[in-house]
């Protein structure tokens, strides 16, 4: 089942030039385009843009994109830890 479907993928794919900022703000556009960015929209895009552009590296020939690395979420504090 698995092999029908990762082969079905590879036809409904489009392929994408990631230096052409067009084609990669068109697709961030379709990714996180939502009624809540309308108003800081192109600003949001640019940023999405840049943000990957930044951490994107090329290693013998192989692109990566590693946001994990990058981009942290600060941990909370579990209510118990905070009244010690």
């Amino acid at each position: 089942m698995l092999r029908i479907r990762s082969r079905d993928c590879l036809y409904i794919s489009v392929p994408i030039d990631t230096s052409d900022d067009a084609q990669m703000l068109a697709l961030i556009k379709r990714a996180i385009g939502t009624k809540f960015v309308v108003r800081w929209a192109d600003l949001i895009y640019h940023l999405a843009l840049d943000a990957v552009r930044t951490i994107a590296a090329d290693d013998a020939g192989v692109h990566t994109i590693d946001i994990k690395r990058y981009a942290r979420r600060p941990q909370r504090l579990q209510p118990e830890a905070r009244a010690r």
